[in-house]
């Protein structure tokens, strides 16, 4: 089925997107401002934020902009970033949990967590559960988590709480399947209360952004010389998110990619075997609540 942006499912939403400020949260900012949404950029970093956001209104003149400060890494920072957001707006329509970290050098986020694990997963999950009053609040809002083709390639559990036998690759790989073991057990929580809320996700196959940045590794190396020959633009990665954060008729727990896995227009997906395991999303739901002191749903 063919698809394309429609201004009408985007105008004057209210929409939530973590790491705003570069690669595929950059490129959704301005595809959503362009068509009228009013974004709210959450970033770890202001002045970057603040540029991210001058570029945008370079393009877009009356962009609906505001900015917000909220480090993944530190679950006091997603509180006070979620209690901002709730002090200024009474609903949000789109909560995009865009931000990610891939295959960095060993570092535990200021709570203990192994940081990929601890950003890309445990971050989202909680400010997910602050924000889901205001997304109750709303028209049926959507909560999208972004993914990766990676998510396919675990071989082991990493140790959440140590950097014992860190494995950058793994510790990736492990984050973005539980990305969408998250999707499917907040789907079955929302479904089961009679949620008017809806969740899905997205991976952008391959794309150029600077989500290769960080890591000294050489297998971190060989993968930024390689990146640029096979993977398309930002811009083009960024439309499977698009399209699970606007695609009216996208059911609940939908997984969107390109249709060639790595490049070409966004299609319905079927996530890996693992990531449709209902225990495994069940159990790793509870873990998260353990780990956060706070559930979603």
């Amino acid at each position: 089925m063919s698809w394309s942006l429609d201004p009408a499912t985007v105008r004057d939403r209210r929409v939530l997107i973590t790491g705003a400020n570069s690669g595929l949260g950059f490129e959704a900012t301005r595809a959503l401002t362009s068509l009228g949404a009013h974004v709210l950029m959450a970033c770890r970093n202001p002045a970057r934020a603040e540029a991210a956001r001058d570029r945008i209104l370079s393009f877009t003149p009356d962009a609906k902009l505001e900015l917000v400060e909220l480090d993944l890494g530190s679950l006091e920072s997603v509180k006070a970033g979620a209690e901002h957001v709730s002090s200024t707006w009474d609903h949000l329509d789109l909560l995009l949990n865009n931000a990610g970290l891939m295959a960095p050098d060993p570092t535990l986020t200021v709570d203990g967590f192994e940081q990929q694990v601890g950003v890309n997963h445990l971050g989202h999950f909680a400010l997910t559960a602050h924000l889901m009053p205001l997304l109750e609040e709303a028209d049926a809002a959507r909560v999208v988590t972004h993914t990766s083709m990676g998510h396919r390639l675990v071989r082991a559990y990493p140790h959440v709480e140590s950097l014992e036998r860190y494995d950058r690759w793994n510790s990736y790989f492990y984050s973005k399947l539980a990305n969408l073991l998250f999707t499917a057990e907040l789907t079955r929580r929302l479904e089961k209360k009679g949620s008017t809320v809806t969740a899905a996700a997205a991976h952008p196959g391959g794309a150029r952004t600077e989500l290769t940045r960080e890591g000294s590794a050489l297998t971190n190396e060989l993968f930024r010389f390689f990146m640029p020959w096979v993977t398309q633009t930002a811009d083009r990665g960024v439309l499977p998110l698009l399209r699970a954060a606007t695609d009216p008729s996208a059911p609940s727990g939908s997984f969107f990619g390109p249709r060639w896995m790595v490049w070409g227009e966004p299609t319905l997906e079927t996530p890996s075997e693992r990531a449709r395991d209902t225990d495994e999303a069940y159990n790793l739901w509870e873990q998260s609540v353990r780990w956060t002191g706070l559930s979603p749903v």
